[in-house]
């Protein structure tokens, strides 16, 4: 099952496409060849489409509250 890796990725350099997340490779010695060496790849924490359009919900929010439109001189 093929699954989205979150945060660095490990990508073996002796084989042609194997992948691993970080929690595996602490264990990469029990997974995968111990004599394969890996190279770390892509930004530690990565945005997903759902992440963003929930920060832009939230900062519109934020702008006015309603002590701000209820305010009477």
């Amino acid at each position: 099952m093929i699954q989205r890796i979150y945060g660095f990725c490990y990508h073996c350099n002796e084989c042609i496409d194997y992948d691993i997340c970080w929690k595996c490779y602490t264990h990469k010695e029990l997974v995968h060849f111990s004599d394969h060496t890996f190279d770390t790849n892509g930004p530690e924490f990565e945005d997903s489409p759902d992440d963003e359009a929930h920060d832009d919900a939230s900062s519109d929010s934020s702008d006015s509250t309603d002590s701000d439109s209820d305010v009477s001189n």
